[in-house]
């Protein structure tokens, strides 16, 4: 190995920092600066990211499966990991020029088309960088440290998808959003790039005897090794269109969804995911309205200590997954998680910030046990792989950030619709107190709920290290290798 692990695992995640900017700017700020500035009425905007959901739904798990069996020269994901970050430096600011004089229907098909394009770009990086970690090492351990570093380095990104906007808005700068979004896009550039060019050579999916050659070949399970040939590069163009087919389409979600130690890990991450997205939707106006916070004093004081306290306990739970596996620890977590902030946030005082920062810093602590939940997702491709002999980390994390994707455009859709149901006034600079009460239900007891469940579905998810070391056994005396080296 030419390259240090601690250099590769750096290289590999820096490409989150982009990737969490953007979406983190997306759940904070879109939904209220299209119904704020914009003036969009709030149930329009909540069905205009919703109906994005549908383009999502396909292109996703595609995408996945493209790089599963694509073959360039550069590798199969590092190519769609560079051509995503240009496409989603371009079509970002985008998002934030929206004809705000017109009418609602051409505000409304705005945004739906501008965030379709942002979701596509986000598709077209994300996914295969996220299938790349789950391959560039067979080893558990170090496949968490790979997720931690990708989680860190997408801290770096929501510290900036705070800070950025709130730095601009702060200073009252004209246009603080469309700023905001070209600055980030700068990120996005640079980010996917470091991964790019980093993790040369570590893109060939070649562990455990599988190869993209032998992926390419559709609904065909061979379990050898083999180097692709150069008839199987000239036909890999063919290969990728008959993606596109709906035979192909149905046979791919099939199989995945017919994985029973996969399911319950995406329904809870699509539960858990739907209360996150909730929960940072609403936390403007919940600070603002119920505990009369300003923004400024909300992103210094609550968000970047939350997003500080990620970053640094992102290690503990690397260390922990090692004593204690990863699936107890994921389910201690988030349970912990979800009955806190069920109780404590409906009683902050008004004005007093002790409180909701001794929340930030203790969920910021448990929040990064996020990470144990990728690392298990690229330790049941080894079961996946076990059953049809392909390693297929892009369709399965095609499907992770799909539901990722539904469960976020859902919840900003039924964030729309509640606050529009709890009477909420977008125009009004102060609401009544039975609307600013009801804010807090939905920010504590209604997010916490949602957090409790996912849990729970979680712990009945039939994986343990116990059951992945047998599978491991298994996948290395059937290919006769050794393990490949972990970076």
């Amino acid at each position: 190995m030419q390259q240090g692990k601690r250099s590769i695992k750096i290289g590999y995640g820096a490409a989150e920092a982009g990737v969490a900017a953007v979406e983190l700017m997306i759940q904070l700020y879109v939904l209220k600066f299209y119904i704020s500035y914009a003036r969009l009425d709030p149930a329009l905007a909540g069905i205009a990211l919703a109906l994005a959901v549908v383009w999502d739904a396909l292109t996703d798990p595609l995408m996945g499966a493209i790089s599963d069996r694509a073959s360039f020269r550069a590798g199969r994901r590092r190519p769609f990991i560079m051509a995503g970050a240009v496409l989603l430096a371009f079509v970002f600011p985008l998002l934030f020029l929206p004809p705000v004089d017109a009418g609602q229907l051409l505000k409304f098909c705005y945004l739906l088309g501008s965030f379709i394009l942002v979701n596509t770009s986000l598709t077209v990086l994300s996914i295969p960088h996220a299938a790349l970690g789950g391959e560039i090492s067979p080893d558990p351990s170090e496949r968490t440290a790979l997720y931690a570093s990708r989680l860190f380095s997408g801290n770096i990104g929501l510290l900036a998808g705070t800070l950025i906007p709130g730095a601009l808005l702060a200073a009252g700068y004209d246009g603080a959003y469309l700023g905001a979004a070209a600055l980030i896009s700068v990120l996005v550039l640079a980010s996917a790039a470091i991964s790019f060019f980093i993790t040369r050579g570590f893109d060939s999916g070649s562990f455990y005897g599988s190869t993209p050659a032998q992926n390419s070949r559709l609904g065909e399970a061979s379990g050898h090794a083999g180097a692709a040939t150069g008839e199987e590069k000239k036909a890999g163009f063919a290969t990728l269109l008959k993606l596109v087919s709906p035979q192909e389409l149905l046979r791919q979600w099939s199989s995945v969804l017919s994985n029973r130690i996969f399911i319950p890990v995406l329904l809870a991450f699509f539960i858990a995911t739907f209360g996150r997205t909730l929960n940072s939707s609403i936390a403007l106006y919940y600070y603002e309205y119920y505990l009369d916070l300003t923004e400024e004093v909300v992103v210094l004081n609550i968000l970047v200590p939350f997003v500080i306290s990620i970053s640094i306990s992102i290690p503990v739970w690397v260390i922990i997954s090692r004593r204690f596996g990863k699936k107890i620890p994921a389910f201690i977590s988030v349970s912990l998680l979800g009955a806190v902030g069920s109780i404590v946030y409906p009683f902050f005082p008004t004005g007093d910030l002790t409180g909701p920062v001794m929340m930030a810093l203790g969920g910021g602590f448990l929040v990064a046990s996020v990470v144990l939940l990728d690392a298990i997702v690229a330790d049941i491709l080894d079961y996946d792989q076990l059953k049809t002999g392909l390693r297929r980390e892009g369709l399965y994390f095609g499907f992770w950030r799909m539901s990722a994707k539904i469960a976020r455009a859902l919840s900003l859709a039924m964030s729309g619709f509640v606050l529009a149901g709890i009477g909420f006034e977008p125009a009004l600079t102060e609401q009544p107190d039975e609307v600013s009460f009801r804010l807090a239900l939905l920010f504590g007891p209604g997010v916490g709920l949602l957090f409790i469940a996912g849990a729970l579905i979680f712990l009945l998810t039939p994986w343990n290290p116990a059951r992945h070391a047998q599978v491991r056994g298994l996948l290395v005396r059937r290919h006769s290798r050794p393990l490949a080296p972990g970076p």
